[in-house]
Formats: C-alpha cells, structure tokens, sequence
C-alpha cells in the first residue's frame, strides 16, 4: 500500500507537529511505501527536512506556492494563512493525479475536503476541534474513509456534534522514539553544565505559550525560597524567550539566579536534558480548552520515556493518558499549590523513581511504531470496506 502523507505546513520546523509529522512517515517507512508533501515556504532554518530531523527512509515531494504568510506581519490579518493553506491543498491536488496514490492521508481540512472530492481514500487526523469552517468539516466527514484523533474526548465531541460513523474513527494518542530516550543515561558531564553540587533540576521543555502553563510554573518560585533548587525552561523562540524574560521582571523574578531560560534546542539534545533532571514538569493550563481537553502532548511521553519523576496538571487530557501511579499531580493554575507539589516530589524521590520505572513501561505502548501499525491496520480495514 502508498500511503501518501499531505502536510499543509512549514517543514522542518521548530514546533512539535512536524517532529510528529516525520517521525509517523519514518514509522510507516517499515511498513510500506510512504510518500511526505509539503509545502516549499520561506523558512529560517536552512537544513533539509531529512538532515534536520536526522531521518530517512522515505520519498519527498515539495509542493511550489507562494509563501502569503509572510505579509502577515504586515497586516495581521488570518486570510493570509488562509490563502497559503488553501493554495497548496489545490496545487498538491493537480498533482495527485500523477502520483497514482491509492491512500491520502492529512492534518489540514482543506486537503481533506478537497481530495476527498476527487480520491476515494482519504483519511484525515484531527488534533484539535474545530472552532470554525463547521460546514467543511460537514462535508468532508461525509466523504472521508476514516477520521484518526487523538484522544477520546475528541472522538466523544465528533460523534456528538457531527453526522459520523463510529466505525469510521479511531483514536490514537501521540508518541515517543523510544530509541533516543533509551539509549541516553544520566551524563555527569552535562549535568555539570546545568548545576553543581546538590543542587536539584526542575525541568520543563516545550514552546512558552501561555496556555502551556509556563507563567504559573515560574510564579511557583515565588514559593520556594530554597537557593538548591533550580528551575530551567528549555526551549521556545528567540520572541518568546523576550516575552518570558518581560514577565518575569514583572513579577519581580527577572534576577533570580535560579530561572534559565535555554532557547530552542535541536530535538537530539532534549533527551540529555530530561534524564538528567531530578523532576520534570507539565503545568499546563486549565483555563484553555485545547490544553483541558484536546491535547495530546508529544513532551509527557517523553518525560515517560527519560525515566525522571514528572509532576504534572491535574487535567482530563492527561489523565486519560496517566494516572497517579505515574505521576505526580498539581491543582492547574495555582502556583502556590504547584510550589507545594514540587517540594513534596523532590522530598520522596524514591516514590517518583518507583513511578519513573513504571512508567518506561508504559511508554511502550505509545512509540511511533506500535502507532504506525495501529493506524496502518485500521486504515487496511477501512479500504476493505469501501
């Protein structure tokens, strides 16, 4: 079977949904043949997808557009995205008909509903709901051969809220290499390089956007006043370590020497950093819907997989994935509460590392692999029936 892999977005890029991208295509790579389209748009980083992302093992076809996003800094209007989404779902369609695909597969519902009109097998993976477009995703849920999401809160909300077979959805939850966490053990060396003596590392990775939960993690601090605790934010964009370092001179932290803000790191060197921190945290917000509900977030399967003590916010989205078994749990938006948390957690580390054993476990179910098989069946029973 040729899956071809339709990917309305800037490749590579520094956000999670194209390492999720490349990694299913590197997964399914094992099981067939795997074509990735994308875009060719303007892009800061200079490397190639495949020496970016350090993989390999399946075709690649650029799709030519002109890049409209750009403008938005100039007037910051959506229709920008808008005409740059819609111009590559039709210019990859035009060229579909060359490629004599017998699967399409996609996170953009403009594909979707543009090749479902023309291709019999479409499939279309959902990471969020949709808030607009409602009679796209109307149509296009009539003519799809299969709908994967990510959680079951979001399969719950289709079959409520759209005219839509339950035999035509699948859930499957985000993953994990579990190659690069495996492989890495605790480096004295790198630690070194993070803190010295009996200093403790508290850790998160990920972009700082708000809904992350980033501000209530750093305003935690203003509750712990022990000088061996360190808190380090690894990653985010040049602008948003800007507007983090903004916020945290507000709140009276700009000089406290404890916070480190490391800016965004190449996904190679993330395991070093989350096995040799003594807890890692997931303070998502409540407040966000996309984080209460809808995510499935690629970073606490890698905290599973770095075999660290992981504290995170007691939300639905997470709970369905973990429990208090694996982690420990804060009161989402409450720094106080959190500050609590991350003293209790450091001061019965022999819990969390009982948690961490199982949970290297538990993070074999969600690899890259098990769900590219996962997928791959259920798109195979799919095709038998139409």
């Amino acid at each position: 079977m040729k899956l071809i892999y339709l990917a309305n977005n800037r490749l590579p890029t520094e956000k999670a949904h194209g390492l999720q991208i490349v990694k299913m295509c590197k997964a399914w790579s094992n099981l067939g043949e795997i074509i990735l389209v994308k875009p060719k748009r303007k892009n800061e980083i200079k490397e190639d997808l495949f020496s970016f992302y350090k993989i390999s093992n399946f075709s690649l076809v650029d799709i030519k557009i002109f890049d409209f996003i750009p403008l938005y800094k100039y007037w910051q209007s959506r229709i920008f995205s808008f005409l740059t989404f819609l111009e590559f779902a039709l210019f990859s369609l035009i060229k579909s008909f060359s490629w004599r695909g017998e699967v399409f597969y996609t996170r953009d519902i403009f594909c979707a509903f543009f090749f479902s009109l023309f291709h019999k097998f479409v499939f279309l993976e959902m990471h969020d709901f949709p808030g607009t477009f409602h009679s796209v995703y109307r149509f296009t849920f009539k003519r799809l051969a299969g709908l994967v999401v990510t959680n079951n809160y979001k399969k719950e909300m289709v079959l409520k809220n759209f005219i839509f077979s339950k035999e035509k959805i699948i859930v499957a939850p985000n993953g994990v290499d579990l190659q690069e966490f495996f492989a890495v053990e605790n480096s004295e060396a790198f630690r070194k390089k993070m803190a010295t003596g009996s200093q403790k590392i508290i850790l998160y990775s990920g972009h700082l956007y708000d809904w992350k939960g980033v501000k209530v993690l750093a305003q935690s601090f203003k509750y712990l006043i022990d000088d061996s605790l360190l808190l380090y934010f690894v990653g985010g964009t040049k602008e948003e370590i800007e507007n983090f370092s903004s916020f945290l001179n507000q709140i009276g932290l700009g000089n406290d020497f404890r916070i480190k803000l490391v800016p965004y790191q190449k996904h190679e060197l993330i395991p070093q950093y989350l096995v040799n921190a003594d807890l890692l945290v997931l303070p998502n917000s409540g407040r966000s819907e996309e984080s209460r509900y809808f995510t499935s977030p690629i970073k606490l399967f890698e905290y599973l997989a770095s075999g660290r003590p992981i504290l995170a916010a007691s939300l639905p989205s997470l709970k369905e994935l973990v429990n208090e078994e694996n982690v420990f749990f804060f009161v989402p938006d409450d720094p106080e509460n959190l500050a609590k948390m991350i003293t209790f957690a450091l001061t019965n580390l022999e819990i969390g590392r009982q948690m961490a054993l199982k949970n290297r476990e538990l993070v074999k179910s969600f690899c890259w692999d098990r769900r590219a098989r996962i997928i791959n069946s259920f798109i195979k029973s799919r095709i038998c029936v139409e």
